[in-house]
C-alpha cells in the first residue's frame, strides 16, 4: 500500500511539473503581449509627442535657456534640470489635453457608442508619465517567445 501512495504521488508530480511550466510560459507570453501592445505603444507615443514639446519649448524654457548661458557651472546644471522637470510637465499636460479631446470627440460622435473608460485614460496617462521620468524602461522589440 506504501508503494502505491508514492507511486501516486509521482505520478502527479510528473504532471504538476509540466503544467507549472506551461503556466510561467502562458504568463510571460501576457506579459511580454501587454508590454508590446499597450506599454510600449504609450511609451513611444509619449517621447514622440516629448520630441514635440521640446521642437516647440515654452517662454519658461526659453528664458531659463537664455539665463542658463550666464549661470555658473553648478547653476546652469540646476536650470538643466529645471527645464527638463518643465519638459515633462508640459509633455504629461499636452498628453492629458489630446486624450481628454479624443474622449470628447468619440462621446460625442455617437450616443449609442459607450464612452471610453476613464480609468484606461488615466492609466494612459500614468503609464506616460512614469515612461518620461524614466520609471518605465521599455525596447522597440516585440513580444518574445516564451522558452520550451
Amino acid at each position: 500500500m506504501a508503494g502505491n501512495d508514492i507511486t501516486d504521488i509521482l505520478r502527479i508530480m510528473d504532471i504538476i511539473a509540466p503544467l507549472s511550466r506551461d503556466m510561467e510560459n502562458a504568463g510571460r507570453l501576457i506579459k511580454n503581449s501587454f508590454e508590446h501592445n499597450y506599454i510600449q505603444r504609450v511609451s513611444d507615443a509619449a517621447k514622440s509627442e516629448r520630441d514635440l514639446i521640446k521642437k516647440k519649448p515654452s517662454r519658461e524654457i526659453i528664458m531659463l535657456r537664455a539665463f542658463k548661458n550666464y549661470a555658473n557651472k553648478d547653476a546652469a546644471l540646476r536650470i538643466d534640470s529645471v527645464i527638463s522637470a518643465l519638459t515633462v510637465i508640459d509633455t504629461i499636460r499636452s498628453i492629458h489635453g489630446k486624450i481628454n479631446a479624443h474622449s470628447a470627440k468619440i462621446e460625442g460622435a455617437s450616443k449609442n457608442v459607450s464612452s471610453p473608460n476613464a480609468a484606461l485614460s488615466e492609466m494612459t496617462e500614468i503609464v506616460a508619465a512614469l515612461s518620461l521620468m524614466g520609471f518605465i524602461q521599455t525596447n522597440s522589440e516585440g513580444p518574445q517567445e516564451a522558452e520550451q
